[in-house]
């Protein structure tokens, strides 16, 4: 590839040998770094961090006239004391390529730096030019905030709004875990702590440092980088070894007790860190969470200190975090779960208000408990809630917490059968006897081909490197508190990476649908040692709601098959062709309208029928 700014090349059998490139002089002022290429790309203005693999900087992108305003963080990597003479080339360059590589791939998040670009090159002054390009330098947005030291330091901050920050590291480490948002590269980042985290007046906290980050389940964690107080036991143990999504939540409720409590917690090189964070948190007061609601609180930072990473995988980050912010939101007292919190899916993080912003329920419910042993997967899989007397106070958090969700109290409307009628311009109240009507959601972003008649549902979804980025299918306004969908399918896939999912209980905020579904999917060989057809549970837009739940192998929907959803209450399961594939076990109870989506096929739904009361 020709280097930016280089004259082009000419092939050898021209007449005439092109001349030699010659890079453009470095400035008379300021230092300047970049590849030799092009050695002045960025101007060097001031030191800002650092840690064990080098120094970060404030930096000037100067652009090809030398005359752009940009700011970027340049981060100078720094040769380990002992590394061999050939380094970067000794695996860390390519190390850092593959880092490069996965976070590039990710769509834009508000708590997630953006990385710009990796190059190798050299610093150097008008008088003293770069004369080795050999050190690696990484470019990234530059983010204008501070860190949460220095900001609780600065003002008054209340404990609603340092759950709040919780909350958006939470939603960074959800989306690096996500195998959807991932395209199948979920990602482990390795060492979340404080310093690594910033406080911006527009994107509350910004999770900055990704040095550590790896694939989840790579055999290989770079030089073992990990910070005491905020590692997880098991890393602790053995820094070097393959880290699991389960040590990343351990180090967002670290990171969550001293933005909370107001100090790093007990540090797991302790064998009794977790008894003694358990004493800690219970002489801890908090004015906004008073009796049972401080419980809650002290339980849900205990589960991600616990030394059990089962235990912390009981459910997932944002359900977690949003619990925290439940537990502070102004009302009667939370009362504390009995055991571990179990998983909880919420609405999607576009459209969560501030902890300012949340409103005063009536009455705030109890989280519910998971049962201390789960049960073992067989035919069926159950994660979380199996106590039918909880459903009714489960339908009654899902509205009193998230009064966009329909008041599943009230009389609904819509109750009996229905079949697919004519699009519909939006959501709207579906009377008895009345057809379902779906509409498109996704053209928001990108054009695609979709069609809803009498029966049937035709989707070709968009496809490239953006199809991960939104959702695409179909809505149902119709509002269900249980429902069954069923419906014929065929897709024609585009490539590997395709699939479809029902959320037979949704809700449609900003054009993209948000609630539990069961979604097929198509494993590639890369995510998966028995690449092939499996479903398992995601909480659209996406994500698992518990990351230990299991996939269940399915048949192959590039053959017709006929498909049948059900949600009643804390239960949903999948059957195809007859046959029950998966029951799970939901975090709690939903009231909504049914959406489909697809990715990386075509596919053309049947025969499509949605009953329920």
């Amino acid at each position: 590839m020709t280097p930016e700014g280089a004259p082009a090349t000419t092939d050898a059998s021209d007449e005439t040998s092109p001349a030699a490139y010659v890079p453009p002089p470095v400035p008379a002022d300021g230092v300047w770094i970049g590849p030799e290429h092009h050695p002045a790309t960025y101007e060097r203005l001031e030191h800002v961090g650092g840690g064990a693999e080098g120094t970060v900087y404030r930096a000037r992108y100067a652009g090809r006239g030398r005359t752009s305003t940009r700011l970027v963080a340049v981060k100078e990597y720094r040769c380990p004391v002992g590394a061999d003479r050939s380094w970067p080339h000794d695996g860390t360059w390519p190390h850092l390529d593959d880092q490069v590589a996965l976070l590039r791939g990710l769509p834009a998040n508000p708590h997630l730096v953006q990385v710009r670009e990796l190059f190798l090159g050299g610093a150097g002054t008008a008088s003293t030019p770069a004369r080795v390009f050999r050190t690696p330098y990484l470019v990234m947005e530059w983010i204008d905030g501070a860190p949460p030291a220095a900001v609780v330091n600065a003002r008054p901050v209340s404990v609603a709004e340092r759950a709040g920050w919780v909350r958006d590291l939470a939603e960074a480490i959800d989306m690096l875990h996500s195998v959807t948002r991932t395209d199948n590269n979920p990602i482990v980042h390795g060492d979340i702590k404080p310093g690594n985290c910033l406080i911006t007046e527009d994107r509350g906290l910004v999770l900055v440092d990704t040095g550590a980050i790896t694939r989840l389940g790579s055999d290989t964690t770079r030089r073992g980088l990990c910070s005491p107080p905020y590692a997880a036991p098991e890393v602790l143990a053995a820094p070097q070894r393959p880290r699991a999504a389960a040590s990343d939540l351990y180090s967002l409720g670290a990171v969550a007790y001293h933005l909370l409590v107001g100090e790093p917690p007990p540090s797991a090189e302790d064998p009794d860190h977790h008894a003694e964070a358990g004493r800690r948190l219970a002489a801890t007061a908090w004015a906004e969470a008073p009796g049972e609601a401080g419980e809650a609180l002290r339980e849900l930072i205990s589960a991600y200190l616990s030394p059990d990473p089962v235990v912390r995988a009981r459910i997932g980050p944002v359900a977690w975090s949003r619990r925290i912010i439940a537990a502070l939101a102004p009302g009667p007292a939370v009362a504390a779960p009995s055991t571990v919190p179990s998983p909880s899916t919420v609405p999607s993080p576009s459209t969560v208000p501030s902890p300012s912003a949340v409103p005063s329920p009536s009455a705030v419910p109890s989280p519910p408990a998971v049962p201390a042993h789960p049960a073992r997967h067989r035919r069926r899989v159950r994660r979380g809630l199996t106590a039918a007397a909880l459903t009714a106070a489960l339908a009654t958090s899902a509205w009193t917490l998230w009064p966009d969700r329909p008041d599943p109290r009230q009389p609904l409307a819509g109750a009996g059968s229905a079949s697919v009628g004519p699009a519909s311009a939006g959501p709207a109240s579906v009377g008895p006897g009345d057809d379902v009507s779906f509409a498109v959601f996704g053209r928001q972003w990108a054009d695609f081909a979709a069609t809803a008649g009498p029966g049937t549902l035709s989707i070709s979804p968009p496809s490239g490197v953006d199809r991960f980025k939104h959702l695409w299918g179909f809505w149902s306004p119709t509002r269900h508190c249980a429902a069954t969908v069923e419906f014929d399918v065929a897709v024609k896939p585009a490539g590997d990476n395709y699939g479809i999912a029902v959320a037979p209980r949704s809700t449609l905020p900003g054009d993209q649908p948000q609630g539990y579904s069961v979604q097929y999917e198509w494993q590639t060989a890369d995510v998966s040692s028995r690449p092939g057809p499996v479903v398992r549970p995601v909480e659209l837009p996406g994500g698992a709601w518990s990351v230990d739940v299991a996939p269940v192998p399915a048949p192959d929907l590039r053959t017709r098959r006929h498909v049948v959803v059900s949600a009643v209450g804390a239960a949903m399961t999948v059957s195809i062709d007859g046959r029950e594939l998966a029951a799970f076990d939901l975090p709690e109870v939903e009231c909504g309208g049914v959406a489909v989506r697809a990715w990386g096929a075509d596919a053309t739904f049947t025969g499509v029928r949605v009953t329920g009361s």
